[in-house]
């Protein structure tokens, strides 16, 4: 199963319902700045007869068989994919193997209910009791351990700057007030700016994830609408 990774405030807008879509920064981009591409959809069969999805950007000023360029999407409509996140092997004071996963403050003991710890001690603690284990690096969170689940919907391409207010809000950007009681937008409650639109917040969000500039360069994005995908 493939997955995907997502900050820790992303991960807990998801959870909350507040994001449903995320853009991911497109392996193939235009030559020049001003340059131009048609995003054309292609589905052919692969040795297994089986559907697989392309893509080919054509700039608009020369002909399809010479500028195509063909890649994946990562992620299919319909297809299931699992959110990795830093996690812990650990155990009780019983000896109980235990799972802790940081982002949410959760432990979780087979056969036992969940119990709720302090990631932000040094030392944190499970139960009042002492745990141990490290860490572990979300890149290499097996699909095993996984808690978080996503089922595709839809997947598109487009330039990032073309996002609408309402994709703004479905990114995880939402609305507030500031100590003068001027509405604003922020992804985060405790970033220290203020950003009078949903788009000026979101490019905040964007450079954050992906480097400074990122967002001004305007890069073609695939956009995944997604859900969450219960699992037993």
């Amino acid at each position: 199963m493939k997955s995907i990774l997502f900050s820790e405030l992303m991960y807990k807008a998801i959870l909350e319902g507040k994001k449903t879509q995320t853009r991911r920064i497109c392996p193939i981009q235009p030559a020049h700045s001003n340059e131009e591409w048609q995003p054309v959809s292609i589905v052919e069969k692969d040795g297994k007869d089986k559907k697989k999805i392309y893509y080919a950007h054509i700039r608009n000023d020369s002909a399809f068989h010479d500028m195509r360029k063909f890649f994946n999407y990562k992620y299919l409509p319909d297809e299931v994919i699992y959110v990795k996140e830093p996690y812990a092997e650990t155990g009780d004071e019983y000896g109980i193997p235990v799972m802790a996963y940081k982002y949410t403050d959760e432990a979780f003991a087979l056969g036992i209910d969940t119990i709720y710890f302090d990631t932000k001690l040094e030392n944190w603690i499970i139960d009042n009791y002492p745990a141990g284990g490290k860490w572990g690096n979300p890149l290499f969170m097996p699909e095993k351990y996984a808690r978080l689940f996503l089922r595709i919907k839809r997947c598109r391409i487009e330039r990032v700057r073309a996002i609408s207010n309402e994709d703004c809000f479905t990114e995880g950007i939402y609305e507030t007030r500031d100590v003068n009681n001027i509405r604003c937008y922020t992804w985060d409650e405790n970033d220290p700016y203020i950003w009078l639109s949903p788009q000026k917040a979101y490019a905040a969000l964007f450079n954050k994830i992906n480097g400074k500039g990122s967002y001004e360069a305007n890069p073609y994005v695939f956009v995944y609408q997604f859900k969450i995908e219960e699992r037993k």
